[in-house]
């Protein structure tokens, strides 16, 4: 039994040293590389901290030395926080006041940004930490970390939007994120073989599939330069050269492929299975998919960014009108949704109600955001039968 997503990225490391883990398509680094520069971050973090469970912030582009900042930071027994590059400065040091943080790992480059913006805090360089070597007691103190930290510590936390107000830091836990990924892995059938395709930012969410679906099996994970999104057919070029067989991708990325009829141009030779959430996908854009590839698995995800990326999905397997809904599907497993009406009752089929969810891959809350946290985060009102915390979506 593994307690930690330490144990899991370890396993992965003695089994597939020399696999590529990571191409970003400037570098491609195998799991002993990444777990080498993970290391080197991990103790440098805690020879600064001397800490555990607090928020550090990473302000990278996405890239190997993100991902790697993001195993490093859980190695050094603390919890990693996304930043995006390219938001305003106000957003960036409002996460950063509501995290109390007063470290951030990046570069020399985003650095100099940081600087410019205004930030005084405390600073990680990468560039620092690469050709420092490890000794034996250093591998020890690592070892003794990941031996402290137990499946409801948190792993990361992520913000929202903020299109409803100011933005609120999602904190999940180690366990949500290894309920969330073996659930996938026996669903999607994943493993060392599968070439995943990152379309979304680190900062969104749904990352989490592919950061952790790669660090669970040993599967490559591609990280899709942004520009070929804006060329589909430069994109499915590059899908062909990866061989990119995995996809977990926005809705209005695959409908810019069907609006200018790509496939009648190029077809994807490898791609067979394809994921989607973050928008409703239109039966429109599906049934142009699953007409050119009529042989992909084709997979609708839905959940707030407040459970571990999901909590319902459902795997097309029938015919849909244009004009039709695509459902959501049934709950993940160890998660339950549960539809309740206006008086804190059931609701009985054909009634409209409110969809709440339980289960190990709900969120603790917000993080130090209390007030918000009681009015999402609410005691089950089907206390008697379910007495525990549910999310009202």
């Amino acid at each position: 039994m593994k307690n930690n997503l330490i144990e899991y990225f370890n396993n992965t490391v003695i089994n597939y040293p020399n696999k590529i883990a990571v191409d970003d398509n400037q570098v491609a680094i195998s799991f002993s590389v990444l777990n080498k520069i993970s290391d080197q971050i991990a103790l440098e973090i805690i020879s600064k901290t001397k800490n555990s469970r607090r928020p550090i912030a990473v302000y990278l582009p996405k890239n190997r030395w993100s991902i790697a900042s993001f195993i490093g930071i859980f190695k050094s027994g603390n919890f990693y926080i996304p930043l995006d590059i390219k938001s305003p400065g106000e957003r960036v040091f409002a996460i950063l006041e509501t995290l109390n943080s007063s470290w951030i790992v990046t570069n020399i480059e985003y650095k100099e940004k940081l600087i410019s913006l205004g930030y005084k805090g405390k600073i990680i360089l990468i560039e620092d930490v690469l050709d420092t070597s490890i000794s034996v007691d250093e591998f020890s103190k690592l070892n003794q970390i990941a031996n402290t930290i137990i499946d409801l510590d948190p792993i990361y936390s992520i913000f929202t939007s903020g299109s409803t107000g100011t933005p609120k830091g999602v904190l999940i836990s180690h366990k949500g994120v290894i309920d969330f990924i073996e659930w996938a892995i026996e669903t999607y059938d994943v493993n060392e073989n599968t070439s995943i395709g990152n379309q979304v930012p680190l900062h969104f969410d749904m990352s989490v599939l592919d950061l952790y679906l790669m660090l669970f099996t040993g599967a490559k994970l591609h990280i899709i330069p942004e520009d070929r999104f804006v060329f589909p057919v430069k994109l499915i070029e590059y899908i062909n050269l990866k061989n990119i067989n995995f996809i977990f991708w926005v809705p209005s990325v695959l409908n810019s492929i069907s609006n200018f009829d790509t496939f009648s141009v190029i077809k994807p030779k490898s791609l067979s299975k394809i994921l989607f959430a973050g928008e409703s996908m239109p039966n429109k854009h599906l049934n142009y998919w699953r007409k050119k590839l009529p042989n992909a698995l084709y997979s609708n995800l839905y959940g707030p960014t407040e459970v571990t990326v999901i909590a319902t999905y459902y795997i097309v397997n029938r015919s849909f009108r244009d004009d039709q809904s695509l459902p959501i599907g049934k709950a993940c497993k160890n998660v339950q949704t549960l539809i309740i009406s206006e008086q804190g009752q059931l609701v009985k089929k054909g009634q409209i109600g409110e969809l709440n969810v339980r289960g190990s891959l709900l969120a603790f809350g917000y993080f130090k955001n209390p007030e918000n946290t009681k009015e999402a985060f609410v005691q089950n009102p089907l206390h008697d039968l379910y007495p525990d915390i549910i999310y009202k979506t």
